[in-house]
């Protein structure tokens, strides 16, 4: 398994837009709402691509896209606010990376 992470970019933007629709929507469903449109995905990952309190990750598994973690600054502070990972990670593979 080869295991790898980045720092989500505009290369990699479509494949992030996808983790945030899929960790939205199952978000959303288990709170019996619903979920944004794809669309609305977009831009808010846009946003946070471009705001300099944002940095996001993200995990490739054999070269596909499998989580990401966006850290946000606020107060001088760095704080988790958005982390979603595919079950098929072995997440203490993922940790020694």
């Amino acid at each position: 398994m080869s295991i790898d992470v980045k720092t989500a970019d505009a290369e990699n933007f479509e494949a992030l837009v996808r983790l945030y629709y899929k960790f939205w929507s199952e978000l959303r469903d288990k709170q019996g709402c619903r979920a944004e449109e794809v669309d609305e995905i977009r831009a808010s990952v846009k946003c946070y691509l471009v705001d300099s309190k944002n940095v996001i990750f993200l995990a490739f598994v054999n070269g596909e896209a499998a989580g990401f973690v966006r850290e946000s600054r606020e107060k001088a502070a760095f704080g988790q606010r958005n982390c979603m990972l595919n079950l098929i990670i072995d997440v203490w593979a993922l940790a020694k990376h």
